[in-house]
């Protein structure tokens, strides 16, 4: 065997390699693409996919429930306020009826005590 016969079967095999290994390559991403499609098909890649829309559903809902809760405080705030002012009206009011009832004492004296004949 010559030096151009072996060269040409060195080509020739070099060649068949290189025809093998784009084979094997595109053999290779089909199954890697099915794989990958069979993996968004699946029932956990689908709810993976959905987790940020969920994600922003919760957001919503924690910032309604504390709008919420702002309310709620400031409802609670103007009761406490409210309760405030009813004791100090009560107080107030007390203050006049004692008043009131020393002015009658005074100026119209009740019998109490007395038996009447």
């Amino acid at each position: 065997m010559n030096f151009e016969s072996a060269s040409i079967v060195a080509v020739i095999i070099g060649a068949a390699m290189l025809l093998a290994s784009m084979v094997y390559a595109l053999v290779r991403t089909l199954s890697i693409q099915a794989r990958l499609k069979r993996i968004s098909n699946s029932p956990a890649f689908i709810a993976a996919s959905e987790l940020p829309q969920a994600g922003e559903r919760i957001s919503a809902g924690i910032e309604k429930l504390q709008a919420a809760s702002d309310r709620w405080d400031g409802l609670s705030e103007r009761l406490t306020a409210a309760r405030d002012a009813s004791t100090r009206l009560q107080s107030g009011i007390d203050s006049v009826a004692a008043c009131v009832i020393d002015l009658l004492e005074t100026f119209a004296p009740s019998q109490r005590g007395t038996a009447s004949e």
